[in-house]
């Protein structure tokens, strides 16, 4: 008899710690894995990786690694311009971002089915892994893209944050692990950088990882492609981050707060004295783990 397997998809970040610790204390450690994508020291802080360790640690579990063409030590590894710019561009045919594609959602793919293909095809979709995801109610539309895409291909999904009624733990620090400090600046635990991210993220990227800003302004200059629309006197532009640079320098000059946890209209009323306006239809990260 097939035992029921359990996938967290272990992030870095602290909601997908949080379901792990859920998935554990649920169904017991033995047929839990924690999937992670590592992601290149460049743009990965070194303090997520530290988080994911220790929750790892603690639930006494290895994490399993599904890395861009194996690769397992993450100073080999390309960051989200390396592999755009050996592929000439950001977004596939259909739009979608390489990065994604390339450093988490093909190694996904290929992971299952290297390693749990066999539960569709042995056992049907009732004994195939459930995948286990760090998103919470808000993030609807997040969620029913992953139900949706995974049970397609004959996976179970569920989201304990966005799901469960009962809840053991609500933060890492009642276990004494302290979340990633990165969160002091960013609202995320991903990459520093992200291609898919708005102004003002890009705006804390200057002032906070001023080598990841710059190597993005020289991906667009090898892409011919900007990374942002934005709107000028009522007509839609493309902005790049070259041209943002000067105001981004004045606005860190003038002592504006260089950090995500902040009024995203406050940001927008300063963008306007530039003559600039963001769109307000920026697509969320598609990053899935």
């Amino acid at each position: 008899m097939n035992e029921q397997k359990h996938i967290v998809c272990h992030s870095g970040g602290h909601s997908s710690a949080i379901v792990a610790i859920e998935v554990v204390r649920k169904f017991g450690k033995e047929n839990v894995i924690l999937l992670n994508h590592d992601i290149s020291t460049t743009t990965e802080d070194e303090d997520i990786k530290r988080f994911k360790k220790e929750v790892a640690d603690y639930l006494g579990l290895p994490i399993t690694y599904a890395n861009i063409n194996g690769i397992d030590n993450p100073n080999d590894l390309p960051d989200q311009f390396d592999v755009c710019m050996t592929a000439g561009a950001m977004t596939d045919s259909s739009g979608h971002a390489l990065c994604t594609a390339k450093l988490k959602t093909e190694p996904f793919y290929d992971y299952l089915a290297a390693n749990h293909l066999q539960y569709n095809t042995l056992f049907g979709s009732e004994n195939s892994p459930i995948i286990y995801y760090g998103f919470d109610m808000s993030e609807t539309v997040r969620v029913n893209r992953r139900y949706a895409v995974l049970g397609s291909m004959g996976y179970r999904t569920d989201f304990p944050l966005a799901r469960w009624v009962e809840r053991t733990i609500y933060s890492t620090k009642e276990i004494g692990i302290e979340p990633p400090n990165t969160y002091s600046v960013w609202k995320h635990a991903n990459c520093k950088g992200c291609l898919k991210a708005s102004l003002l993220h890009w705006y804390v990227t200057y002032v906070h990882a001023i080598i990841q800003y710059e190597k993005a302004v020289l991906l667009e200059m090898k892409v011919n492609f900007t990374v942002h629309t934005v709107i000028r006197n009522g007509i839609k532009i493309a902005v790049s981050l070259d041209e943002l640079r000067p105001i981004f320098k004045q606005l860190h000059c003038e002592g504006f707060p260089a950090t995500e946890h902040q009024s995203e209209i406050k940001f927008a009323n300063k963008l306007r004295q530039y003559g600039l306006q963001e769109e307000s239809n920026v697509k969320p990260c598609e990053c899935i783990t």
